[in-house]
């Protein structure tokens, strides 16, 4: 019998007043909060994922020349992010000291400019370059290649380009967004032949239009 003759409590709890603090169990395997800690929120409960972010330009201006093998954004002879800092939002730290991220349609239409002027120089030095493995667009596929002569090295290629530019792997063929730009490109190229037999020039312009979509893609730009 505990000191004072106050019998023991039937759960082999602490002597209180109901409330007081949690119950201490005996012999129980089982984690006991001490004495007034206040009750455990789950720190998982009501947790949002973080919200998508833009790519700075200084991101995408290293970016560029990885996924085209040395291809940039020429403005005239200057880079073109240099050249459009300013209006892409990189602070001068005169007038402004932090970088505005948000997708302007003035950002997507200097993106657009950007997309085309690099895909085109890539895609004209890859279809001079008789090495496969130092292109950067035609990396399966040769300028004669067309969607329904060569159908299985397009979908390698393609697959091989939604993997370089963004990121994602495609598997299997019945992937709706590999089908996606599958269709994309032959589109392009039915489009740029009129209605003729596809030549070399009908097939470069599909994959320069494949590359332009990768390059203004939401994927590339956010994360």
């Amino acid at each position: 019998m505990p000191l004072g003759g106050a019998p023991a409590p039937a759960d082999g709890g602490l002597v209180g007043s109901a409330g007081a603090g949690p119950t201490v169990q005996v012999g129980v395997a089982t984690p006991v909060l001490p004495l007034d800690h206040p009750p455990v929120v789950d720190p998982l409960a009501g947790t949002a994922s973080a919200a998508a972010r833009r790519l700075s330009v200084a991101q995408l201006k290293n970016s560029l020349p990885v996924v085209l093998r040395g291809h940039a954004w020429k403005v005239g002879n200057a880079d073109g992010f240099d050249a459009r800092a300013g209006t892409l939002g990189v602070p001068d730290y005169v007038s402004s000291v932090e970088e505005n991220l948000e997708s302007t349609p003035l950002y997507l239409k200097f993106m657009a400019d950007m997309a085309r002027d690099a895909c085109n120089r890539a895609v004209t030095a890859d279809a001079v370059q008789a090495d496969p493995t130092q292109r950067a667009v035609l990396r399966f596929v040769e300028p004669l290649d067309t969607p329904t002569g060569s159908r299985a090295k397009v979908e390698e290629n393609l697959r091989y380009l939604r993997l370089s530019f963004l990121g994602l792997r495609s598997e299997g063929t019945d992937d709706p967004a590999l089908a996606q730009l599958r269709g994309l490109f032959e589109q392009a190229v039915a489009a740029a032949a009129g209605g003729n037999v596809p030549g070399r020039a009908h097939v470069l312009e599909g994959w320069r239009t494949v590359c332009v979509a990768l390059l203004t893609s939401p994927e590339f730009h956010l994360y």
